[in-house]
């Protein structure tokens, strides 16, 4: 049986250096890194290519206390994490915190996942933390989790990118993010590595994060439903299937989940994608190249 790593819990006495990406930011990215800043000790933010970057000019992005990694093309969610996590372990740091730019942190948020991680009865076993997010087209489901729970935790099995908590001693474990799949499921590939070790993710439920996951069309009677943009869809479909292919005997019962995620996602396009024949295009597009194994940025439309 293989023996399950031991991952040290965090606590108040070691500093927690933020990574957030950025690709072309709105106006909310000050206030966002601001909320970072007030609770982590360092930010770097990588840009993958904006367009404009006098957002570095901005407070507090200008600050010594935010270290600028500027790209001047799009090389992927991936590759800007690991380059983000890497400069932050040259900076001395041990834990990183990993942030979308859309994301922004309550108050008291990063102390509530390291008190919850550091204090849970399974602290050793525990990979990474996240906050229990919320925002215009989604909760984060924490209090009916299917998995262990604690009065203030519970164990998930994946956590999204933003507002994981995680110490960098983890990718040696683990292995760097997936740069070939470039954006879209490089986290859930991420966590499903993981699990494969044993370990555990936790939520702390009183950890709140407002986070934005897709553009949201209408439904009458629905309220609302989250559907990414055309270009999304491919990256979604061709990694979804990239990644079904690698565990389907590795792992069937994930498998098996992921594919109906996909079926779901494949109707949910087929009857709300607008631009519709775009969506569907790239839908097949995405299968094709993930059946190919053909990785990497999404080829010239």
């Amino acid at each position: 049986m293989t023996q399950v790593p031991i991952i040290p819990a965090p606590d108040n006495t070691k500093p927690i250096c933020a990574v957030m990406v950025t690709y072309n930011p709105d106006a909310d990215l000050s206030e966002n890194a601001a909320a970072i800043l007030s609770q982590a000790d360092h930010l770097i933010v990588v840009d993958n290519g904006s367009s404009d970057k006098r957002f570095f000019n901005q407070p507090p992005l200008n600050t010594l206390k935010c270290t600028p990694i500027k790209w001047p093309n799009n090389r992927g969610i991936a590759a800007a994490l690991n380059a983000g996590i890497s400069k932050a372990q040259l900076l001395g740091y041990e834990w990183v915190l990993l942030m979308d730019q859309d994301s922004k942190l309550a108050d008291g948020c990063l102390a509530e996942m390291v008190r919850c991680w550091a204090s849970h009865p399974l602290s050793t076993k525990i990979a990474m933390a996240g906050p229990n997010y919320s925002g215009p087209n989604r909760l984060q489901d924490a209090v009916h989790s299917p998995y262990e729970h604690w009065p203030d935790s519970a164990t998930v099995p994946e956590l999204i990118t933003s507002g994981t908590l995680m110490a960098i001693a983890l990718m040696d474990i683990i292995g760097p993010m997936r740069e070939e799949f470039f954006i879209d499921m490089v986290d859930i590939e991420f966590c499903w590595r993981v699990r494969r070790k044993g370990l555990k993710m936790l939520v702390a439920k009183n950890a709140h994060m407002q986070h934005q996951l897709g553009v949201t069309q209408p439904i009458k009677f629905l309220g609302g439903v989250a559907v990414h943009s055309p270009f999304r869809t491919y990256y979604r479909s061709r990694n979804a299937v990239k990644l079904m292919k690698e565990v389907i005997f590795k792992d069937p019962k994930f498998f098996l989940a992921r594919l109906l995620k996909f079926i779901f996602l494949a109707m949910k396009l087929l009857f709300l994608g607008r631009p519709w024949l775009l969506h569907m295009k790239l839908l097949l597009r995405g299968i094709w190249h993930g059946l190919r194994n053909r990785m990497g940025p999404a080829p010239t439309p």
